[in-house]
């Protein structure tokens, strides 16, 4: 609970520089947007790296095949890759530079998904009457 206090509380107080920031140096406020996200990502890799363990226990105890855990876990950090990438680019006032950001992030989650939906299809092919 005290990382995201200190994240959130670090994020309004930027938020809340930023806008005077951009008053006066416009294009700074993007690249102190950017090195915040950087710092706060940074901090949060522990955390991370103690979230993904707990998953992949929690998958090896249930029996989850590795395939489908991985592409779950990568899928989820595209999203949020693409997402913050995203949220970077409208920041910086350039919108249709974020919608290819979003984009790439989805294109990028339906080509690792194929061999899931490959799998599944299959199974239902195998389902069904000849």
């Amino acid at each position: 609970m005290n990382g995201i206090a200190a994240v959130v509380a670090a994020a309004v107080a930027i938020s809340i520089f930023l806008v005077f920031l951009r008053r006066e140096m416009a294009p700074i406020g993007a690249q102190v947007a950017l090195a915040f996200v950087v710092v706060a990502l940074a901090s949060l890799v522990g955390p991370l790296r103690q979230l993904l363990d707990a998953f992949w226990e929690l998958a090896r105890e249930a029996g989850a095949r590795t395939l489908y855990v991985s592409v779950v876990l990568k899928a989820i950090g595209i999203a949020y890759v693409a997402s913050i990438g995203s949220a970077l680019c409208k920041d910086a006032g350039e919108d249709a530079v974020a919608a290819v950001v979003e984009l790439a992030g989805k294109v990028s989650i339906l080509i690792l998904a194929l061999p899931v939906v490959a799998a599944i299809l299959n199974v239902l092919v195998q389902l069904l009457p000849s």
